[in-house]
């Protein structure tokens, strides 16, 4: 899930990672339910801004940069970190750095550079670089915790993003980070807790409402869940997975038309009358389901191999009644 960073340095808001992680839940054969977390578990596949760092970092080991003041090279940096060009950003916080080598903040933005690639290995030896020069550095103990988070090392991620806000409570992202934490473990009390610390602090962010209400969903708490995923469509977070969240909500509170509307504002009308088959089956109304799963198929027969399969499970339910 495209956010900035709380804290500014040196007047730079580097961007959060608020990723995608779907967790299966509540429904089989159906969307699953999907936080937007920070950070995700990496696929062994490169993400499109990584391959595009590795492919500059080859064909480019030597970019030639103008010659600018080291105030000039970061600008431009932060520039093209927002952008995405993250090789180009990382070469010129580097050349700022050869001007002004004490400067944490460009070792800081360094990481980030490597952290919005998915590199998580190199991002965290960064991150320790900030920390070997500063242990008091709030930020690069965010940084480290995220960049640890990326390789699953989940233990060590939560230390570091503890102490990032003990130093300074107002790192809206590291709130995030330890919700995310908190929902691996179960603990849905303090993954609530930290997911409304977050959004005291950027209440405009969407996708913080977007994982409260999945600590909700979770916790088997559907009616502040569906709040928590109006809320994120509200502030801006209106994309397939809020409306799909916000279905799922609405089905287990019973409101079966208005979670229809929601699954088909997700993903059209075939995938909205699957997955309310998939709540009709949960429900144990297999005939509803079985309806359900006949027009998604009618609309949409090449698609609709899920919602064939469901209805296979659906009709032999019925014949065991």
């Amino acid at each position: 899930m495209r956010a900035f960073q709380n804290t500014s340095i040196n007047g730079f808001r580097p961007m959060g990672y608020l990723f995608l992680l779907a967790t299966t839940l509540l429904l089989a054969g159906c969307g699953a339910s999907q936080m937007s977390l920070q950070p995700d578990i990496k696929s062994a596949r490169l993400s499109s801004a990584d391959q595009r760092f590795h492919t500059a970092q080859s064909e480019q080991p030597a970019r030639r940069l103008p010659e600018m003041t080291g105030v000039e090279h970061e600008r431009m940096g932060d520039a093209l970190l927002v952008r995405g060009d993250l090789h180009a950003a990382y070469l010129h916080y580097e050349k700022a750095l050869h001007i002004d080598p004490d400067n944490l903040g460009l070792e800081y933005k360094k990481g980030l550079t490597l952290l919005k690639a998915g590199r998580g290995e190199e991002a965290a030896r960064q991150f320790q670089t900030v920390l070997d020069k500063n242990p008091e550095y709030a930020p690069g103990h965010e940084g480290l915790g995220r960049a640890l988070l990326i390789q699953n090392k989940y233990e060590a991620g939560k230390t570091h993003l503890i102490q990032a806000l003990a130093l300074d409570d107002r790192l809206w992202v590291a709130h995030n980070g330890l919700g995310t934490i908190y929902d691996r473990e179960g603990q849905w009390d303090k993954a609530v807790a930290a997911y409304k610390a977050a959004i005291a602090l950027q209440p405009h962010q969407g996708s913080l409402y977007n994982n409260l209400g999945m600590s909700y969903l979770l916790a088997g708490q559907y009616e502040p869940a569906a709040e928590a995923f109006q809320n994120a469509i509200t502030h801006g977070f209106a994309r397939a997975k809020a409306y799909n969240n916000l279905g799922v909500a609405l089905a287990r509170l019973g409101r079966h038309e208005a979670a229809f509307e929601a699954f088909k504002k997700a993903g059209g009308e075939p995938q909205a009358y699957n997955n309310l088959g998939c709540i009709y089956m949960k429900e144990g109304r297999y005939d509803k389901a079985a309806a359900s799963f006949e027009k998604a198929i009618a609309m949409e027969p090449a698609y609709y191999l899920k919602a064939s399969e469901n209805l296979k499970r659906a009709r032999a339910a019925q014949k065991k009644l």
